[in-house]
């Protein structure tokens, strides 16, 4: 699928071509993350629109601006004008602002993890929608209340990490090497108020409070619990309605360990069959994407392939499921795009082929996220050159 946006905001002309993973780069303020808010919006308008009609949110039915303004937030309904284009392979798919015909099944198609996903939970537990402002994104209401409302059906003091079923034995213990160190996390409900807590050494006696956790372990769990509704254990493997997977930055406080950590996490969701897109600041996760691509191409026995993919994620080769995920995931199509400014209005790029000698440097430095490392690279040596000629 092919996804275009012109005149629209800080956009010129923006268009992804989607594959099976997809990941979006660029520098902050190129409008990455509004550029995925109006594919959900365009894909899902129905839902969209039913969802904050429910819980009170109200637009002018006969200006578009005003839903723009209903699900951006407030002082966003001015990105919309008149030249403004939203188009789907080429076709016009820009929202109606007017409510669907009712009686119908309108379901969500995009599960969307916002970058604000930290302040979905600042109290310990999720907010639900209404707690929200008209200041804050419809992604970031819906995700917390899809999470509040997962959480809001486990049992009190109910395991949220490690849980047997909901993952490959090796990815939780992939996870709980780089980002839980042998702690596990709870529901629990304490003086009257539900919380998360982390139980140090998995002893409960030895509970931490959500804001007294590490950044990147704050940043990761509502990440997981996203992921939770997406993996259900036994024989359904995927979400029965959900079709893509949004993440935005997914390395977020983690260190590079936890990063390709997540990654598996994604890999997992792909080979499941969900499309995911990804935006990220992150080389790590860049690095994983070209790694796989280099060892598509090479001419060796599938076996092999799969055992070097598993190598660079620190997985087994064999048994445990993983070798089928990760042939699955070698058989799939990965796209990366770059966002860039350019005489003050966002443009994109196809990157995918994140080649290193490409002679256009948003290609060959990966949007950036490598040419700052060659950049060091380079004067570290003049550094070194200069003291040798004194």
């Amino acid at each position: 699928m092919n996804f275009r946006v012109t005149d629209l905001g800080q956009f010129a002309d923006v268009s992804v071509d989607f594959g099976d993973l997809t990941l979006l780069v660029g520098a902050q303020g190129t409008g990455k993350s509004v550029f995925l808010q109006l594919f959900k919006l365009s894909q899902d308008q129905d839902y969209v629109k039913n969802t904050m009609n429910q819980f009170g949110q109200d637009w002018d039915k006969r200006d578009r601006s005003t839903l723009m303004e209903a699900y951006f937030g407030e002082g966003m309904r001015h990105m919309w004008h008149d030249e403004s284009h939203i188009l789907r392979d080429g076709k016009d798919a820009a929202p109606s602002p007017r409510l669907p015909n009712e009686g119908k099944n309108h379901p969500e198609t995009i599960y969307y993890i916002p970058a604000q996903r930290v302040l979905t939970m600042l109290t310990g537990w999720p907010q639900p929608y209404r707690s929200y402002t008209p200041r804050d994104p419809f992604v970031v209401k819906n995700f917390s209340e899809r999470i509040r409302l997962y959480l809001e059906g486990l049992k009190e003091r109910e395991n949220l990490f490690p849980i047997t079923k909901k993952m490959k034995e090796p990815i939780r213990t992939v996870l709980d090497s780089s980002i839980f160190h042998g702690a596990s996390v709870s529901r629990n409900a304490a003086r009257g108020q539900k919380e998360v807590r982390l139980n140090v050494d998995g002893d409960r006696n030895r509970a931490i409070s959500y804001m007294a956790w590490s950044t990147g372990q704050r940043e990761f769990l509502p990440l997981l619990l996203g992921c939770y509704e997406l993996l259900p254990a036994g024989r359904i493997t995927r979400h029965r309605e959900i079709e893509w997977v949004v993440l935005e930055e997914p390395e977020m406080g983690l260190h590079p360990m936890g990063t390709f950590a997540v990654m598996t996490l994604i890999l997992d969701l792909l080979s499941r069959g969900y499309k995911v897109v990804v935006t990220t600041h992150s080389s790590h996760v860049l690095d994983i994407v070209w790694a796989i691509e280099a060892i598509k191409r090479q001419k060796i026995h599938e076996s092999q392939r799969i055992g070097l993919l598993a190598q660079l994620l620190d997985l087994p080769d064999s048994g445990t499921g993983i070798p089928d995920m990760l042939g699955k995931v070698l058989r799939l199509e990965s796209r990366t795009h770059c966002f860039y400014y350019e005489e003050g209005r966002v443009r994109s790029k196809d990157i995918s082929s994140l080649d290193p000698g490409d002679e256009d440097e948003i290609v060959s430095g990966w949007g950036g996220l490598a040419a700052y490392s060659g950049r060091v690279t380079d004067t570290v040596a003049e550094a070194v050159r200069s003291a040798s000629d004194v």
